[in-house]
């Protein structure tokens, strides 16, 4: 994984059954802006390779599935 001197580190929260969300914490939200780029690179690479399903969101975006 690429290191930044702006990224200060991340959780991992299981949200349900083989569910989990992965949070990236950032020394600002212009940094955090600046390595979503980066990120959606990683995130892609995954969910070719793992078949994982991987959505990269933003400070204050929110998504939800009701069912």
């Amino acid at each position: 994984m690429r290191t930044s001197e702006h990224h200060v580190g991340h959780q991992m929260v299981e949200t349900g059954a083989e569910q989990w969300i992965l949070i990236s914490n950032y020394t600002s939200s212009a940094a955090a802006d600046a390595a979503r780029g980066m990120v959606r690179e990683l995130v892609a690479g995954m969910s070719e390779n793992f078949g994982m399903k991987l959505d990269v969101l933003g400070q204050g975006e929110v998504s939800r599935q009701v069912t």
